[in-house]
């Protein structure tokens, strides 16, 4: 039950059962209790309470500390407990070899583009994209791709020239003239592959620039990134799935889009 509905059943009473009603219904993608009235007017004091706010009590399943509003209205259990007894995960992969998912790009060329209309729309719904990511990003590895050193350059400015030669304890100007080249915007760029990747892993990734730093860059607004979250998803597996997925997830929205006459 969100918090929406949650007010919503206080304003018409739903909320509130009897005095010997304690059993907690559960069902898969919902959190529904039945607690006394008595029950409900305590808990009502925690509702629009934040989830960082009056960190006093212990998650049931972990022990870590939790807010007074996850005491009440998170089965008394921190946000990554609850959500995962409750609200289990739902994200597939679909693919995760880089040719395979560069083939189904442009199999799924059609469904991509309206996906990528509905986007400019703005109407995505932000905490079920990050759901998305988060489950994706837990199921790849990305050790045992490490595609986008082979196919995506990151722009280099001072502060990372700065840092990676003094790792390699080099001069600026010879770290440039051995390992990267100007592009056509005159920008700094590692030569491709990486010269840095070793065994699929990034042998400088403590100085790693800053633009590896943020990619894929899902914790950005793919709204106003749409050219880039589509590019992406050619060469990395996590961007693909989680288009995949988040197509799925919003499937009956996008129809919508399409089809206002319905």
């Amino acid at each position: 039950m969100t918090e929406a509905e949650v007010e919503k059943s206080r304003e018409n009473g739903s909320l509130q059962g009897g005095e010997n009603m304690k059993e907690n219904l559960w069902s898969k993608g919902s959190f529904i209790q039945s607690i006394s009235k008595k029950e409900a007017e305590e808990k009502e004091k925690t509702i629009n309470k934040g989830h960082d706010e009056d960190m006093n009590y212990n998650c049931k399943e972990c022990n870590k500390k939790i807010s007074a509003h996850n005491k009440d209205w998170h089965d008394n259990m921190c946000d990554d407990c609850f959500n995962k007894r409750y609200f289990p995960e739902d994200a597939q992969i679909y693919e995760a070899g880089i040719n395979e998912i560069k083939e189904a790009m442009k199999i799924h060329e059609k469904d991509n583009m309206s996906f990528w209309k509905w986007l400019k729309t703005d109407e995505l719904d932000f905490e079920r994209f990050n759901k998305i990511v988060k489950e994706v990003t837990e199921k790849i590895d990305c050790t045992e791709c490490g595609n986008c050193c082979k196919e995506i350059t990151p722009v280099l400015d001072d502060e990372d020239v700065e840092r990676a030669s003094e790792k390699l304890n080099m001069g600026k100007n010879k770290f440039i003239e051995k390992y990267t080249k100007t592009d056509d915007d005159k920008d700094i760029i590692f030569n491709l592959p990486c010269p840095f990747l070793k065994e699929n892993k990034c042998s400088i990734y403590g100085v790693r620039p800053k633009d590896c730093r943020g990619f894929p860059n899902l914790d950005k607004d793919i709204t106003a990134r749409c050219h880039s979250f589509f590019s992406n998803a050619e060469v990395c597996p996590i961007v693909f799935n989680v288009l995949e997925n988040a197509k799925g997830e919003f499937e009956q929205e996008v129809y919508e889009f399409e089809n206002p006459e319905v």
